[in-house]
């Protein structure tokens, strides 16, 4: 079973979900800045 993971998640994929993680906290990120910087501005 671990050998058919290892076999399913190529490098390529690999590489294909650590840059989706990046993006996903890149936009979380940036999502917390801006409601942030809004209620800093509406307040």
């Amino acid at each position: 079973m671990g050998t058919l993971i290892a076999g399913l998640i190529s490098p390529r994929v690999g590489s294909l979900l650590f840059a989706a993680w990046l993006a996903l906290l890149a936009v979380r990120g940036a999502w917390t800045a801006i409601k942030v910087t809004s209620t800093v501005h509406h307040s």
